[in-house]
């Protein structure tokens, strides 16, 4: 069965899909040719197959899993949850589900949210910083020494004074692929949403990258995969599977929320690579984000606070990728990395 008009196949017309889905490649091209499919719409119908079996798929193993579910025998699982009454695991569920449980599926950096949550006092860390700077020579510890002394730590010299000083940020709505880059910065403390503690739910807020969504082919192919993996991962939690397991049916997309204390020399050090545009985009706007939220606590560090790249004027990212394309800074093309090995793409 070859339908020109395969969107208005409904799951019931699946059941005569069997025989297309066991072709091969080869077989399944030659079926195409003969009904007269150019090679542009025998890739459209593959795409549209591909939904709606997978979906159709999905559909049918989670109804298994619900009639075995009704056999299972709780004695057997190992859910650390099922020593417990219905009411108080109930009760315990309840009390683990993910607040980013509200079916979006958000496109680029929408509904990201970030907020500054701790933050030096001003003038204190200006006296101090001045006390740093004017110990190199000794001094009077009653001396009043003027403010203004201690920004000579953040234009260069000996800048452990700035490790003296903290700021934190909360942010939700990232994806765990923007986590598992923001937390390499190693002198930095993160408090990060538990999947293995927590039901995601079954409805899990996913990020969809903005190349996806500008494309409608790929963004109901996302889509697609989004609802199978949400049903997926609902289906093995009642089946009491762990929700540590039951979470690697999960996006890397799948949204989430940490918390994040950086010393402020790490800040701006990191700030100075993380904020480039030739970085994963929601690093590059979280990290913008939280210099906009700081600078306006402490207006004065906006000075110091830069992409290095804006420090000399000379292009400083240091992957492999071509930045003319992505970085709209006069001196995007003027590199000081290139790499001997590899070409720029």
């Amino acid at each position: 069965m070859i339908d020109d008009e395969l969107e208005l196949l409904s799951f019931d017309d699946l059941a005569d899909w069997g025989e297309i889905d066991r072709m091969s490649e080869e077989e399944l091209d030659a079926e195409l040719l003969k009904s007269g499919y150019t090679k542009e719409k025998m890739e459209q119908f593959r795409l549209k197959m591909l939904l709606m079996i997978t979906t159709y798929k999905n559909s049918i193993i989670i109804e298994k899993c619900k009639q075995k579910r009704m056999e299972h025998k709780m004695s057997t699982n190992k859910n650390p949850f099922n020593s417990l009454d219905k009411a108080a695991k109930d009760q315990k569920i309840a009390n683990a589900i993910s607040p980013l449980n509200q079916n979006r599926i958000d496109a680029g950096v929408t509904n990201i949210d970030v907020r500054i949550l701790d933050w030096p006092d001003e003038k204190r860390m200006k006296v101090l910083l001045s006390k740093m700077v004017k110990a190199t020579i000794g001094g009077n510890i009653h001396e009043e020494i003027p403010e203004e002394i201690g920004e000579e730590l953040f234009k260069g010299g000996l800048q452990t004074g700035l490790e003296a000083f903290n700021v934190s940020f909360e942010i939700s709505g990232v994806s765990r692929a923007f986590t598992h880059q923001f937390v390499r910065t190693r002198k930095a403390a993160y408090h990060q949403q538990s999947s293995r503690y927590t039901y995601m739910g079954d409805k899990f807020n996913v990020r969809m990258p903005q190349t996806i969504a500008d494309d409608p082919e790929a963004k109901a192919l996302f889509e697609n995969f989004v609802n199978v993996s949400r049903m997926t991962y609902d289906a093995l939690c009642k089946l009491n599977i762990p929700y540590q397991d039951a979470r690697f049916t999960c996006p890397v997309g799948l949204q989430t929320y940490i918390v994040a204390e950086f010393p402020l020399k790490t800040f701006i050090d990191t700030y100075a690579y993380r904020a480039c545009p030739m970085f994963q985009w929601e690093i590059t706007y979280v990290f913008r984000e939280m210099k906009r939220l700081l600078v306006e606590k402490l207006p004065f560090l906006d000075q110091y606070i830069k992409i290095s790249c804006e420090k000399n004027k000379k292009c400083t990212f240091q992957g492999w990728e071509s930045t003319e394309a992505v970085c709209d800074f006069p001196w995007n093309a003027e590199r000081v990395f290139k790499s001997e090995h590899f070409t720029s793409k």
